[in-house]
């Protein structure tokens, strides 16, 4: 079976060969239904409120950057997560929303425990 790889795509600007004329926008493409499609999002902004093409520019610039799409925010998989993350492309919406809540629930269990060293033991004393 083939898998499918999540892309994000970053924000791209719009502004139609600079044309003062036109309505600029913002936008990007968010993964949804496991990655197996995506959504456009749009946002315009303060954009066209600028006169020139500079002044178009710069606004367009803090716009991206009040996104805080640039520099994603990166958190430590262990292992329950790993096995969630690479099981949601073939699983359907309910599975995926049931496995994650026992995984949360196992997580809260452990109390700061690390997961990678989970013996049957402490899995019994879960059930």
């Amino acid at each position: 079976m083939e898998t499918r790889e999540k892309k994000f795509f970053s924000p791209v600007l719009k502004s139609y060969n600079y044309d003062l004329a036109e309505r600029w926008r913002i936008e990007w493409y968010i993964p949804v239904y496991n990655g197996l499609a995506s959504k456009r999002i749009v946002r315009y902004g303060k954009i066209n409120e600028g006169i020139t093409v500079e002044e178009r520019l710069k606004y367009a610039d803090n716009l991206i950057k009040s996104l805080n799409l640039e520099s994603p925010i990166k958190i430590k998989n262990n292992v329950l997560d790993k096995v969630i993350e690479l099981s949601t492309i073939n699983w359907r919406q309910k599975t995926i929303e049931a496995y994650t809540t026992v995984v949360n629930s196992f997580k809260i269990f452990l109390d700061n425990r690390d997961p990678e060293k989970i013996n049957e033991e402490m899995i019994h004393h879960y059930c």
